[in-house]
């Protein structure tokens, strides 16, 4: 059972833009929300604050955390909030480049014996992503003109033989 969170995200704009106003630049990544709670809903909500906290937050750039799986459905979890985050980012007048991770090596973290089940076939090297390597691949974009925007897929330096995984 996952202990349910001691906080509560908002879903209100106004505590993210005073946040937002404090800066020019900003790397966002959608918090989850409490696996207690449908989450699909509440992270909805916490995208649609994001979004609104957005205007008249004086932001001249976005960095937005998403994953490779990324795309338009119902039910698909981060997949599909963080393909709507995109949309959103797209839609408003704040230049914003988007990060699409590989699978998160940190998923891993919560394996207590090492073991990941999988549906992967055993021989399957699977792109792994670390939060180091998204750091290295953000700043750079937080650094570029504004102007510069686009969609950067984000890997770590090599893929994971899923057989082998089970020794990490």
């Amino acid at each position: 059972m996952v202990p349910k969170s001691r906080w509560r995200m908002s879903t209100t704009a106004r505590p993210f833009r005073q946040v937002f106003r404090q800066g020019e630049r900003l790397f966002l990544l959608n918090p989850p929300a409490d696996p207690s709670t449908d989450t699909d809903v509440e992270e909805r909500k916490t995208v649609a604050a994001i979004t609104a906290a957005l205007e008249g937050s004086g932001l001249r750039k976005i960095v937005a955390q998403s994953n490779y799986g990324a795309r338009p459905g119902d039910r698909c979890g981060d997949l599909n909030i963080l393909y709507e985050l995109e949309q959103q980012l797209r839609a408003q007048p704040i230049p914003a480049s988007i990060i699409r991770a590989a699978y998160y090596m940190s998923n891993w973290d919560s394996a207590g014996d090492g073991v990941v089940n999988t549906l992967f076939p055993a021989d399957f090297r699977l792109p792994m992503v670390a939060p180091d390597d998204l750091g290295r691949a953000a700043a750079p974009l937080l650094k570029e003109p504004i102007e510069q925007t686009g969609i950067h897929y984000i890997e770590g330096p090599a893929p994971i033989l899923h057989l082998t995984s089970r020794l990490v």
